[in-house]
């Protein structure tokens, strides 16, 4: 089932625009590294993306005296850096995410990195809403105000300096490696899995959207259209004010009664703001923006600036290095799997699945005995009126159809009544189910009432387009019949 929900389909739209560039390299005594995060650890695992709050200052590896005494390398910066993703799925969003980073970072492996941020952005706590919709699309815009970078002195040249440095603690927690006191997990809990040794100051925004349906499956002609009418919607970013609006009624042949959008926006540095509709960004991007110049922040990591834990580790302990970087993959990969899986649209699809009763008519229909074909009938809207597709419905694995209908019912004259369910409005279509009825058996009974009908086991076959409900009369005089209030109901079954 997983193989049918992930869409093949794999667009990555990146590109970079720097607005201004200037700088000029020099050193920079920084006493208090805790606050830059340069020397300390994250966990790409667990961590979210460049997050000041999310450096492990508790868990030192370097001597933090020495480490307070070093000379940082500054760089002066001034870049304003636009990014997208535009995906079919959460973990294609992660992937290209970790491959754009991990190339920057010289990292390698098939984990995803930093998961949890991007996760944390699109589930808005709303798990059960992804559970609900088929077809899901994800696009993920970023904008890097970049101010200045700090590196710690001759970190790529010289890493023996590191190593002779090393806090106590640290030295002792990878000897408890060593001698089977501690699992490589806890080891990562404890200390992350890089070192940042080169980062970038500033502020970030990052913009959430998740377009999510049931009514039509999202071909690479839609995301294409979704990620048009995104980009059209998000104007003026990286100028003084932007905006953002964007509608699900875009989208050709979506409505609110089967498809939504999430929206989240985050800025960190200057003015910080975390916000869940498009009314609110406006203003809050303008004071976020104007407000970075001397309030900058963490908010990503220079070429080369994550160095994985285990380059640290002594020579004389060079095993232990060794089982750090063979774990790695599989803490990593556990923490890409343990996020995704929040994503699942197949979760709320079990074996059966059932729609709410909808009235589809309220008005009075009169029948006579004319011919089936010659009386007014219902057309039975799947996509506006209960929000789903049935060729969806195919690709998550159902096989058959119940159709669940009470239709409020008065004579005009005795006779019999007379309910088919056929495929198609044309009277060369199927006949799937027919049922004949008497309001009240032998007698003319003119008083409203309410008859149930339960025609199950349709095969869900792919001619099944639509489904038509018809009406027919007859007896041996005037028969004719009046009902109103359709009610339908589906139940589908794999």
């Amino acid at each position: 089932m997983k193989k049918v929900l992930i869409s093949s389909l794999f667009m990555v739209l990146c590109f970079f625009g720097v607005l201004s560039v200037s700088g000029k390299t020099y050193a920079y005594t920084n006493p208090i590294n805790q606050i830059y995060g340069l020397g300390y650890s994250v966990d790409a695992g667990e961590g979210t993306y460049a997050d000041p709050l999310s450096v492990k200052i508790s868990a030192p590896i370097f001597n933090e005296s020495w480490l307070s005494s070093l000379t940082l390398n500054r760089i002066d910066i001034n870049q304003t850096i636009p990014n997208v993703i535009s995906q079919s799925t959460f973990r294609d969003v992660s992937m290209a995410f970790s491959a754009n980073a991990g190339s920057y970072w010289s990292l390698s492996g098939s984990y995803d990195l930093f998961t949890l941020g991007l996760a944390k952005g699109f589930s808005m706590n709303l798990e059960s809403t992804y559970e609900s919709y088929y077809s899901q699309h994800f696009f993920y815009k970023t904008l890097d105000v970049k101010r200045y970078s700090l590196a710690l002195p001759n970190y790529a040249s010289n890493i023996s300096m590191y190593k002779q440095n090393l806090h106590p603690d640290f030295i002792a927690n990878l000897e408890k490696l060593q001698n089977n006191q501690m699992s490589y997990s806890d080891f990562y809990n404890i200390y992350g899995t890089h070192v940042i040794a080169n980062s970038v100051y500033g502020g970030r925004l990052e913009m959430f959207y998740s377009i999510l349906s049931n009514q039509k499956e999202f071909t690479s002609t839609v995301r294409n259209e979704i990620f048009d009418q995104l980009q059209l919607g998000i104007i003026g970013l990286g100028s003084a004010s932007a905006s953002a609006n964007f509608s699900i009624s875009q989208i050709n042949g979506l409505t609110t009664s089967g498809s939504e959008y999430l929206f989240k926006g985050i800025a960190i540095g200057g003015q910080p703001f975390d916000v869940s509709y498009q009314d609110q960004f406006s203003t809050n991007y303008s004071n976020w923006l104007s407000s970075i110049d001397g309030d900058e922040v963490m908010i990503s990591y220079g070429e080369d600036g994550l160095i994985p834990l285990y380059n640290f580790v002594p020579e004389y302990l060079s095993n232990v290095g060794y089982g750090l970087a063979m774990e790695m993959n599989n803490y990593l990969s556990s923490k890409t799997v343990q996020y995704s899986s929040i994503f699942n649209a197949a979760e709320g699809f079990g074996n059966t699945f059932s729609t709410d009763q909808k009235v589809l008519r309220a008005a009075e229909y009169t029948i006579t005995d004319s011919g089936r074909f010659y009386q007014s009938y219902d057309l039975i809207d799947f996509i506006n009126s209960y929000g789903i597709d049935l060729q969806i419905m195919r690709l998550l694995g159902y096989n058959n159809v119940e159709v669940k209908i009470d239709l409020n019912v008065r004579e005009v004259a005795d006779g019999y009544q007379y309910i088919f369910l056929y495929d198609g409005t044309s009277t060369y279509a199927n006949l799937l189910r027919e049922q004949r009825f008497e309001h009240s058996p032998n007698v003319k009974n003119t008083t409203w009432g309410v008859h149930s009908f339960d025609f199950t086991g349709i095969p869900l076959t792919t001619d099944l387009q639509q489904l038509v409900i018809r009406y027919g009369a007859s007896g041996l005089f005037s028969d004719d019949w009046i009902n109103k209030d359709l009610k339908v109901q589906f139940i589908f079954t794999k």
